[in-house]
């Protein structure tokens, strides 16, 4: 089967074409994989994930303020609790040495 001449040139404008398609798709894509943009698109989803992770935490904060502070002054009492009671027992054995 022999070729004639508009058929060779179809068959290079083909090939031409898918050519340039080729080399147009590789520029995008060599831009997608380059380190800095996938870099970029990866602390752009860290940085969603953590506004979200805020925002849940922000709301869960809202709902529960009572509780929040209610653990929040028991654990302050607790932790103050040592400190307190040796500060009054120094006082009293002070004023213990002072009547003696």
């Amino acid at each position: 089967m022999r070729m004639n001449r508009d058929d060779i040139i179809e068959g290079n404008r083909r090939r031409l074409e898918m050519r340039s398609q080729f080399k147009s798709e590789a520029a995008a894509t060599g831009e997608y994989l380059r380190p800095k943009n996938v870099a970029n698109r990866w602390k752009e989803k860290q940085k969603a994930r953590f506004s979200d992770a805020k925002q849940n935490a922000g709301d869960f904060a809202k709902k529960n303020r009572n509780a929040i502070a209610a653990i929040g002054a028991g654990a302050f009492i607790l932790a103050s609790y040592r400190p307190v009671s040796k500060m009054i027992k120094r006082l009293k054995d002070r004023r213990a040495e002072r009547e003696i």
